[in-house]
């Protein structure tokens, strides 16, 4: 997995909001990985999504919290 951008984004904790993303995000196809059905494939890919959106989630409400005080 990688991010394919040409520049590293001043915020990388931000690259993946849930407004869209800064860098398109580059996982392995399903072709290359014979095991998996193309669902599953998806839905993996959209957990690991959905993940990253939690995540940044709650590293900008702690972040918002800590101003606030």
């Amino acid at each position: 997995m990688s991010l394919d951008c040409g520049r590293k984004p001043e915020y990388p904790e931000r690259t993946q909001a849930g407004t869209g993303r800064t860098c398109k995000l580059h996982i392995e196809s399903p072709q290359s990985q014979p095991g998996i059905e193309p669902r599953a494939f998806l839905l993996e890919q959209f957990e690991e999504e959905q993940e990253a959106k939690a995540e940044l989630q709650r590293a900008m409400s702690k972040a918002n919290s800590e101003v606030a005080h």
